[in-house]
Formats: C-alpha cells, sequence, structure tokens
C-alpha cells in the first residue's frame, strides 16, 4: 500500500469554497467509487486541510487526478491557498479502529 499525505492552508475566504470542491469529489467518488483507492480530507476552522490517499498493491494511482471532480477542485488549488500544497508519502507504522 502506497499512501501519500498533503497539507496546505487556505485563505479564508476561500474556505468554503475549498470545502465545496472537495465534497464534489467524495460525490463522485460515491457514484463512481475507484477500485483499491482510499481518500479522506480534513479541515480547521482556520483553513487548515489534510489530504490523506491511500493505493492499494493493485489499484491505480492516477485514478483519483483523472476524476473530473478532482481536477476542478485542483484547477485553482494555488490561488486559494495562502501556504501551497505539500506532498510526503508516508509509512503506516499502526493503525487502531
Amino acid at each position: 500500500m502506497t499512501t501519500h499525505i498533503v497539507r496546505y492552508r487556505t485563505h479564508p475566504e476561500h474556505i468554503e469554497e475549498n470545502q465545496r470542491l472537495i465534497r464534489e469529489v467524495f460525490a463522485e467518488l460515491a457514484r463512481s467509487p475507484l477500485a483499491g483507492v482510499r481518500y479522506q480530507a480534513t479541515c480547521t476552522a482556520e483553513g487548515e486541510f489534510t489530504h490523506v490517499v491511500s493505493y492499494d498493491e493493485a489499484a491505480d494511482e492516477g485514478s483519483l487526478p483523472r476524476l473530473a471532480s478532482f481536477q476542478r477542485f485542483q484547477a485553482g488549488i494555488r490561488e486559494r491557498c495562502a501556504e501551497p500544497p505539500k506532498r510526503a508519502q508516508v509509512t503506516l507504522v499502526g493503525s487502531f479502529g
């Protein structure tokens, strides 16, 4: 399994727009699930976003970025951000629940 974490902070006036765009990604995933992909996104009240995406060994790691809703989300991300996205590949050390 490969896991990536992306963190960034939006300008306060873009928090709701960014959340709406992310919800559209989840709505598309609900209609058309991607095999072997796990994805979650969180946001603080201050507009700090964290996205975690994991791909099983057989999953296509390019499938999420190819979604139309994900492309709309990414289209204006730089303009919405006060701190640009930073991506890191991580190793799961442990999990509970």
